[in-house]
């Protein structure tokens, strides 16, 4: 008899079960209205009885038909849904009167069924949380989300028929968001969760952070772990470069963990797992905060002794110096690109002031406040040389003293198209010392009449034994130093 009831016991948990609320709505587009209605009183004033679910909506009979809302007997406003049967039967199907096409059905408890949904890690990792979500914009979480993988990656939760969204989430993972749909049936939810990319640069740069929030530029140092991953300290004020496990955002702030950051990672990130590149202003950005910073691996970066025309020229210029171009105090925000008076075949010479082995740059591709972005340099080369006389000759076809370096890239990437930093690296593979460094530029992305570019950052890696460093992990567009 005791192995009997151990069966049955068995059966109820692993099977679907009819719900028993008095009321249960599903369908519809509004997540809020939807779910489990139970008896909550009778109107004073029409003497009809009205139900509510979890999330503080009514189901009520005013006189002359059932209604869905957010109010009891509210304006016309808070209705959501108007149908059901007629008096004392609100079973049937509802229509949203400010969207035709959106209905809902209510039925009598008992007459809706939950289907078992089994979510299974595909590496059979436990251990991961999934939070469960009724609207696209995952907001609504289902009752008993969050479930967690366990006994070989499996997890079960029992759910209506409609539409989830759901977020997988693990610390060392990258966050894993999909979405399935429940119709008349158990089933199941096959997921992969792939693991951080590893972040070990030892110094981190911030850029252009402005307003109450200027001193947040500068070096950061690798600090504690923090949500499985290595965080950054600035070197001198209290702010923090950090990732959030749940959002899967590096986040920055004055303190570790701050659920309002002043910035974070944003969504134009080639790989947003990992610190480097364009950030936006979080919830936190406060008075003049706002706009756009970027985060790069902390490298040596030489820059001409003056931001002038004596020390930066260009074959050609029809807007903005070509100096502006090498100054790292010039934000590539906003109208600050330089371009030539032709769409093609400009060159680009710097002088440094001193010898200096440059064995990786720094770069953003033309725009102009996020348009123009055709007429970003394309194709080019790079040279380097210790003539002034070829330094000052800015004839594209003449070479004469300058030696061909070897680039890891001979195209340059478009701008992304908005108003944004997007900075793009390459290495070179360079043994010499040069004072003067050339770009030819060959052509654009299709602009018929202009080439140009917003910035250029000459820069070297650490040495060994006096070799470049040659550790470089490439993720995308980015390069990660192993110093």
């Amino acid at each position: 008899m005791k192995k009997l009831i151990l069966v049955l016991v068995a059966l109820l948990f692993l099977t679907s079960y009819a719900y028993t609320a008095d009321y249960v709505v599903s369908g519809g587009g509004i997540a809020d209205a939807m779910g489990d209605y139970n008896w909550a009183g009778t109107d004073p004033g029409l003497g009809y009885d009205y139900y509510t679910n979890a999330n503080t909506h009514y189901m009520y009979y005013d006189g002359g038909g059932w209604t869905i809302g957010t109010s009891l007997m509210g304006p016309p406003m808070t209705w959501e849904y108007q149908g059901g049967t007629g008096e004392g039967d609100p079973t049937g199907e509802y229509t949203n009167p400010n969207d035709g096409g959106d209905t809902a059905t209510c039925v009598a408890g008992g007459g809706a069924v939950e289907y078992t949904v089994t979510f299974q890690e595909q590496n059979n990792l436990d251990g991961v949380s999934i939070y469960i979500y009724s609207d696209s914009g995952r907001t609504t979480e289902m009752e008993y989300s969050p479930i967690t993988t366990a006994g070989g990656g499996t997890a079960t939760i029992d759910l209506f028929n409609l539409t989830y969204y759901y977020t997988a989430i693990k610390e060392g993972y990258i966050r894993n968001l999909d979405d399935f749909t429940v119709a008349d049936t158990d089933m199941l939810v096959e997921f992969t969760m792939s693991t951080l990319p590893v972040v070990d640069a030892t110094l981190l740069e911030v850029r252009w952070a402005t307003g109450d929030f200027a001193n947040a530029n500068g070096q950061y140092s690798k600090g504690s772990t923090h949500a499985g991953r290595v965080s950054y300290k600035h070197d001198s004020e209290d702010y923090y470069v950090y990732w959030n496990t749940f959002l899967g955002k590096w986040r920055l702030s004055d303190t570790l963990g701050d659920d309002t950051p002043l910035y974070q990672r944003n969504e134009y990130a080639d790989i947003p797992e990992e610190p480097y590149g364009k950030w936006d202003a979080g919830s936190g950005s406060g008075t003049g905060g706002a706009g756009t910073i970027i985060i790069i691996p902390s490298i040596t970066s030489y820059y001409p002794p003056e931001h002038t025309s004596t020390y930066v020229k260009a074959t050609s210029t029809a807007a903005q110096a070509p100096e502006k171009v090498t100054n790292p105090l010039t934000s590539p925000i906003g109208v600050t690109s330089w371009h030539a008076n032709a769409a093609s075949n400009q060159r680009f010479h710097i002088d440094l002031g001193e010898q200096r082995k440059i064995n990786h740059v720094y770069y953003e591709a033309f725009h102009n406040s996020g348009g123009n972005t055709t007429r970003g340099v394309q194709n080019f080369t790079v040279w380097g040389s210790n003539s002034a006389d070829s330094f000052a000759e800015l004839t594209y076809a003449t070479d004469t003293g300058w030696t061909l370096l070897s680039a890891s890239v001979a195209v340059m990437k478009k701008h992304i198209g908005a108003n944004y930093a997007d900075p793009q690296f390459f290495t070179i593979n360079n043994i010499n010392t040069y004072r003067y460094y050339a770009f030819k530029f060959a052509d654009n992305y299709g602009d018929a009449g202009y080439v140009g570019i917003n910035h250029l950052e000459l820069q070297q890696v650490s040495e060994e034994e006096g070799e470049p460093d040659t550790r470089v992990i490439k993720s995308g567009n980015w390069f990660m130093l192993m110093n």
